[in-house]
């Protein structure tokens, strides 16, 4: 564990190195009667010299920046008894007080210790939602392939009452709802948000890995003329509290091959339950 504990500087004796003083950063006022100067350098703990760290009075205003070279100096210092503290980050703190007299400069060596943040390794067991997301291949399709992967905690965050509203804003996804704003149908807009096109078909849906019929006979191809009564939308087929997880691919080609269904190049999209990834249903959780 770091050390919290305030470090106390080295004093030492005046040395060559002070002749570079005049290019420090200094903040503070002009030496005048009643006052002193602090100079010093600031090394670490392997005598290297430490640019950029700040020395700072813990009892006024005077401050100032180590050089490129490790120098400060700060004038002005009241007479008498001071306090100070120096820091920068990837270092331990250092505090240290010190007595000048009425025009003295004081001479210091600010030695600051490496902090090593070394984090201990956070360990999780697996869930069995994310286990049964990774028997199904989710998380390894989410890797390698060019679509929209909503997890169980994306979902989490998006308050629908249906299942088709998901999928709203989904990209090359168009949804479709009926009279009066009843279920919806996704149409695959081949990647781009072509709302209102005639450039977009019915995507494939699979739920739990198995192909599942939605919209009219007239859009699967079977025959023509279709009623709006024959209609099966998404939200007919499962209800937005039993959706788990959800893989969108926007086109035949970006979608995993054995989901490409009867309309490849209208999309597919992926619906794992919560039955099948054995999470309770909203309002059955413990």
């Amino acid at each position: 564990m770091i050390m919290k504990a305030i470090l106390r500087c080295l004093i030492l004796a005046v040395i060559p190195f002070f002749a570079s003083l005049a290019q420090s950063t200094v903040q503070g006022i002009s030496d005048s009667t009643g006052t002193a100067t602090l100079e010093g350098l600031v090394i670490d703990s392997l005598h290297q010299r430490v640019a950029g760290a700040e020395i700072y009075s813990l009892d006024g205003p005077f401050k100032a920046t180590s050089d490129t070279v490790g120098v400060f100096r700060i004038s002005g210092i009241p007479a008498g008894t001071s306090r100070f503290a120096a820091r920068k980050p990837g270092y331990g703190p250092a505090e240290f007080e010190f007595t000048v007299r009425s025009g003295e400069t004081k001479r210091v060596a600010i030695v600051l210790l490496r902090v090593e943040n070394v984090l201990a390794p956070v360990v999780v067991e697996e869930s069995q939602v994310h286990r049964a997301l990774r028997d199904v291949g989710f998380y390894e399709r989410a890797g390698n392939s060019r679509g929209t992967f909503l997890s169980p905690e994306i979902l989490a965050t998006r308050r629908s009452g249906r299942a088709s509203d998901f999928l709203k804003g989904v990209n090359g996804v168009y949804i479709k709802f009926g009279r009066g704003g009843t279920g919806g149908l996704p149409y695959g807009t081949g990647g781009f948000m072509k709302i209102g096109s005639a450039g977009v078909c019915l995507m494939n849906l699979y739920i739990d890995g198995s192909r599942v019929e939605i919209g009219t006979a007239s859009d699967r191809g079977l025959s023509r003329g279709s009623s709006e009564e024959d209609n099966t939308t998404l939200d007919d087929v499962i209800s937005a509290n039993d959706v788990g997880a959800i893989e969108v691919y926007p086109s035949g080609v970006t979608g995993p091959p054995k989901y490409s269904g009867v309309s490849r190049g209208c999309g597919t999209i992926l619906i794992w339950t919560k039955v099948k990834l054995d999470t309770p249903p909203d309002g059955e959780r413990n």
